[in-house]
């Protein structure tokens, strides 16, 4: 309920007599929050996935399954068209053998201790020897000319020998399988070299892998996303510094890291849209200095702002609010469209009293008794559809909601009540000494030092966004003094000699007259005359913008999140073209269970040779299922070599037998013998070669920590072309359909697909939920808000429409601009229903104020638009002028952000000064 008008207009003349306190007491606040922001802020970031399933078995793979091995996966493209030549594969040679060297002197190690031994021995069924790390097509084309004793070289052969090399190389049985790292896009023809018919192999690129100690780097997962800590930064740092060798000068190659870098690129690309950030906060501001038509509405704006995100960032801090993308930037960037909506309101309505005669108390008194239900209303359905996002289930947009609603209450306070009030003590002093005139030297200390105070201001708040909180408050104290107080101070003096009957009640003066738009009044009034066509129309806009907007899907499309031309986005477009069916996402199976069970390892066996033909999963160079190796390949290794199954015998007294010779033993505690057996000592070839190390074994199988009669393993594929994300669903259906195969045995306790893709689907779902439910939720919470406090159904219905017509028409527009829908674009939603209830709430209560003192409603409409129209062209001006800055940003996440919510504040505003006067004049009954 809101204040009836006495105890308003006494509670606001009580908040007027103690201004300076108010003032006061806000300036101490702020320095109080400056505590929790610089003290106490997160370094966890809120997850982007919700709680699912697929996150939860990730999770318990993560902690069951500590990896030894990082791998890092790079692309190598020839710059003529063949990487088969003896320049590339020599170059390429030259700058494994430096990885090498430069991991034995510690070049390589992510910190600025010169740790060595990074890269990870292993033994290399290609070669047959132990590899240091890394082995490419130019190590096995080398080795061959050292066995065959050519006295050949990378460094001196020829072309022809080259590729007379890798014939012999891809026909050897051991070594055929390197022909899976050459690109898709290989080819191969029978041709004479040298007197021999030969396979003539080119490929325009190679794949590697590069093996180091996941140990030594800090151990933990090796899923690396968005909103890393500082492991995950040092491994990324790690995974540049092994590119930056692995390059080189790039003379004949080009070479990519596929996904190495995540955070480091968003922070990349986010120290590049710092500039774009800034330049929309200062565009913000000039624009409320212009549409009010006072410096100091400006400057206390700026101000305003600035306080604004020390109240945001202190409060969040102080509630354990975690930190990220969506918190750290998205919520602030917001807040500066609704903050200066909440200043320029309440400006503009002392304005128009001041400009009435008034002396600054009055005016005040009279602006803010008139408007201060309309900004109440306004604070309170924006904090419910803000808050309403606290039903979602991922963690980051719950914190969005909720520091969107401590922004909202904050913008009202500071940017509502106390920037007005601050105005009204400038303009008390200076009323009566014309320092609003055109001429002079007024006129140039408006504009320069306007433009001055708005890169102040709007750097300082970028500062305290983006980069460094002690510098962002410094900043902002600094330009507060510089800006307002010295001035007022400079002026003051200056003034001094000022008459008494200036300030004197009985004396008003005219201040600036307030920003018109005269043909603002007079489109609004003739389309609202024409309302059932007005109505019509926005129906049949609103239909069609439904149709396209029910068929927007959520998809994750990394370009719709980095810059088209960083090597990020660049790396997973070669992965595609030059990779593409063979590998991509790795996809897991998760099995939990009594696996020691010969059925359990049988049902395992059927699982994956009835995925063997899905169309979904990568496939190797002859079409065979892209695997990794699994439980069952260790048993039937084991069970196939007499020399290790009689090592098992002799350690566990237990006697291997494989009565059918499938390769699975016949008794239970046959396998649980040779698993034992290979978690402690791996499964050598032979008293020399150990070709699985104990450490590989662990990280496919564990006995489970909460129960010992129960063990955990996973079967590991690869989906290619997952930037589609109708490409992850059917995979996930698909794989889905063969889960039936382990929940025929009673042996498995707990089975599920887990992994990067499902997670980002999972992510994807919440998402959509969350807008489906976030929507109504604000939708019937404003609508009872609004309804108790304008005691009118009738008038809360039409309130409450624009908002569906603006989130409907934003929609519908994000389909027909090809843009997708993910968790960001989502929250632009929850934005769209703050900007549109905003923008309603002001234009029907100006409505009904002015219909009182008119009796007309046409003449209301008219004045309405005079007052609170021309108030929302303002504000929305000064949003989409900042926010147009924004969608230039090089980060596509940054951009899209910004061009959407401009689209989305113009539509605001179309629909409130088009669509909701229409409304307005059917929805109202006759005046008697």
């Amino acid at each position: 309920m809101m204040p009836n008008n006495d105890r308003l207009v006494s509670i606001v003349e009580s908040a007027i007599d103690h201004s300076s306190k108010l003032i006061l007491g806000t300036i101490i606040l702020t320095f109080l929050l400056t505590v929790p922001l610089i003290m106490m802020s997160s370094d966890e970031q809120a997850s982007s996935d919700p709680e699912s399933k697929p996150l939860s078995l990730q999770k318990e793979l993560n902690e069951t399954f500590p990896s030894s091995i990082w791998f890092i996966s790079f692309i190598a493209e020839a710059k003529d068209g063949d990487i088969l030549t003896q320049r590339e594969l020599y170059e390429l040679y030259q700058n494994t053998q430096k990885l090498r060297l430069a991991d034995s002197s510690g070049d390589i190690s992510p910190t600025n201790e010169k740790t060595t031994g990074f890269l990870y021995e292993y033994y290399s069924p290609l070669s047959n020897k132990k590899v240091n790390g890394i082995q490419t097509i130019a190590d096995l084309v080398q080795d061959h000319f050292i066995s065959t004793e050519t006295n050949k070289t990378l460094e001196t052969a020829s072309d022809e020998e080259i590729k007379l090399a890798i014939h012999e190389i891809l026909k050897n049985e051991k070594t055929s399988g390197m022909a899976n790292m050459l690109s898709v896009e290989a080819t191969n023809e029978q041709k004479i070299v040298n007197g021999e018919l030969i396979t003539y192999w080119k490929s325009p690129a190679i794949n590697i892998y590069t093996l180091t100690d996941n140990e030594k780097l800090g151990g933990g997962s090796l899923v690396i996303g968005i909103g890393g800590g500082e492991l995950e930064i040092q491994k990324e740092q790690f995974n540049r510094n092994i590119q930056r060798i692995l390059r080189g000068t790039q003379n004949t190659y080009q070479l990519w890291g596929v996904a190495i870098d995540v955070n480091l690129e968003s922070e990349d690309e986010g120290a590049q849209a710092g500039p774009f950030i800034m330049a929309a906060v200062i565009a913000a501001i000039i624009v409320v200095g212009v549409s009010l038509q006072s410096y100091w509405a400006m400057a206390l704006t700026g101000a305003g702002l600035g306080i604004l995100m020390i109240w945001l960032k202190g409060i969040s801090n102080l509630i354990g609010l975690k930190g990220g993308l969506v918190i750290d930037l998205i919520v602030p960037i917001s807040m500066i469209s609704l903050g200066v909506d909440f200043a320029v309101h309440a400006i503009r309505r002392y304005q128009e009293e001041s400009f009435k005669g008034n002396i600054p108390r009055h005016s005040l008194l009279l602006g803010i008794t008139g408007i201060f239900s309309a900004l109440s209303l306004v604070m309170i359905s924006d904090s419910i559809a803000f808050l309403s996002n606290l039903s979602s289930e991922i963690e980051a947009v719950f914190h969005f909601g909720t520091a969107a609603g401590i922004a909202i209450i904050s913008s009202f306070i500071v940017l509502g009540l106390i920037v007005p009030l601050a105005l009204m003590k400038i303009d008390t002093l200076f009323s009566g000494n014309n320092l609003g005139s055109k001429s002079g030297i007024n006129k140039v200390f408006i504009l320069v030092g306007g433009f001055f105070t708005a890169t102040l201001f709007g750097t300082s708040i970028v500062l305290l966004v983006v980069l460094d909180p002690w510098f962002g408050i410094a900043s902002i104290t600094f330009s507060t003094l510089f800006c307002i107080v010295g001035p007022v101070i400079f002026l003051r003096r200056r003034y001094r000699n000022i008459s008494s009957k200036f300030l004197a009640d009985e004396n008003p003066v005219r201040l600036s007259n307030p920003l018109q738009i005269p043909l603002l009044d007079l489109l609004v009034t003739k389309i609202a005359q024409l309302a059932p066509i007005t109505i019509l129309v926005s129906v049949i806009v609103t239909a069609v913008a439904i149709f396209y907007g029910l068929k927007l899907e959520p998809t994750f499309a990394v370009e719709d999140f980095f810059d088209n031309k960083s090597d990020f986005v660049i790396s997973l477009n070669k992965l595609d073209q030059h990779v593409a069916n063979r590998g991509g996402e790795p996809a897991t199976i998760f099995l939990k269970g009594d696996l020691f069970e010969p059925e359990s390892l049988l049902k395992i066996d059927k699982f994956i040779s009835a995925i063997a033909d899905n169309p979904y999963l990568g496939k190797d160079i002859n079409n065979d299922l892209n695997i990794q190796p699994t439980i069952l390949d260790y048993v039937t290794q084991i069970t196939n070599s007499d020399y290790v199954s009689k090592l098992v015998s002799e350690q566990y007294g237990i006697p291997i037998s494989d009565q059918d010779g499938d390769g699975i033993p016949d008794t239970k505690d046959q396998i649980k013998a040779e698993l034992s057996y290979a978690l402690e000592n791996g499964i050598p070839e032979n008293a020399k070669i150990l070709t699985v190390t104990p450490a590989q074994v662990q990280e496919r199988f564990a006995i489970s920590k909460q129960d010992v009669n129960e063990q955990i393993s996973y079967i590991q594929v690869f989906i290619p072309g997952t930037q589609e994300q109708s490409v992850i669903k059917r995979a996930q259906e698909s794989l889905e359909s063969h889960l039936e195969i382990f929940t025929e045995s009673q042996h498995f306790k707990d089975i599920g697909l887990t992994g990067s893709p499902f997670v980002r689907q999972a992510q994807l779902d919440a998402s959509t939920k969350t807008f489906q439910t976030s929507l109504p939720i604000a939708i019937i919470g404003t609508f009872l808000v609004i309804t108790l406090a304008m005691k009118s159904f009738r008038y809360s219905i039409i309130t409450v429409i624009p908002i569906i017509l603006v989130v409907a028409w934003l929609y519908g527009f994000m389909y027909l601009g090809n843009f997708s829908l993910n968790f960001v674009t989502a929250m632009i939603g929850a934005i769209s229903i703050g900007i549109g209830i905003d923008y309603s709430i002001h234009m029907t209560e100006r409505f009904r104020q002015e219909l009182l003192l008119t009796k007309n409603k046409i003449e209301a409409v008219r004045n309405a638009t005079h007052g609170a129209g021309t108030a929302l062209v303002a504000s929305a001006a000064s949003s989409i002028a900042g926010f147009s800055i924004l969608s230039f940003a090089p980060m596509p996440i940054f951009a899209a952000y910004g061009f959407l919510t401009a689209i989305m504040i113009f539509l605001a505003l179309t629909v409130s000064i088009i669509v909701l006067p229409s409304l307005l004049i059917l929805g109202t009954p006759k005046i008697k």
